[in-house]
């Protein structure tokens, strides 16, 4: 699947932007999670889910088909999710990332990649913020969201540092709203 595609609804063009795609054997069929950015009521970004055939130009996307379809659309974000996961321990081992100055949207430097930030969750018990990011130039079809703790901000309260999760108890503290906000985002 393309990183965007177009889909004619009710006489209108929609641009959607791929999030993740899959396929899964005991279904037989390949999955899409995508968005057009649109928000709901409450601000989040709406998230699209269907299957599709890969092998058919301008494929139709057809509909989640029953509860055990959703299970295996759920199992594989768990499972993106969890390497997700993976990937940031292994990419943030002790490195400290200073953000671009008053950028909007936040833009930083880290091992020669820009990265922009997409979310922020504040974990007010134990007065940390983090920051979750993605890189800003790639080919990959999927595109792994990184977390970091937010370490400064500046006078307008834009993203000024950003350090690696420390501890195995940190990421379990984070670990389920982390989960929630990239579910959103896939949503977006």
């Amino acid at each position: 699947m393309v990183e965007t595609f177009t889909v004619e609804k009710d006489g209108k063009e929609i641009t959607y932007r791929t999030l993740l795609t899959f396929y899964n054997k005991e279904a037989g069929k390949h999955f899409v999670v995508y968005t057009d950015d649109s928000k709901d009521e409450k601000g989040n970004v709406k998230v699209l889910v269907s299957s599709y055939d890969p092998d058919v130009e301008k494929s139709p996307l057809c509909s989640i088909e029953s509860p055990e379809e959703w299970k295996i659309v759920s199992d594989a974000l768990d499972v993106h999710q969890a390497e997700l996961m993976a990937a940031i321990d292994r990419s943030q081992a002790a490195e400290t990332v200073e953000i671009e100055e008053k950028s909007a949207p936040a833009r930083f430097e880290m091992n020669g990649l820009t990265y922009q930030v997409l979310a922020s969750l504040v974990d007010e018990e134990n007065h940390n913020e983090y920051v979750l990011y993605v890189p800003t130039q790639t080919e990959a079809e999927k595109v792994e969201v990184l977390v970091g703790r937010l370490l400064e901000k500046d006078e307008n309260g834009v993203p000024s540092k950003v350090g690696p999760i420390e501890t195995e108890e940190e990421w379990r503290l984070i670990e389920e709203p982390v989960g929630a906000i990239i579910e959103h985002l896939n949503q977006k």
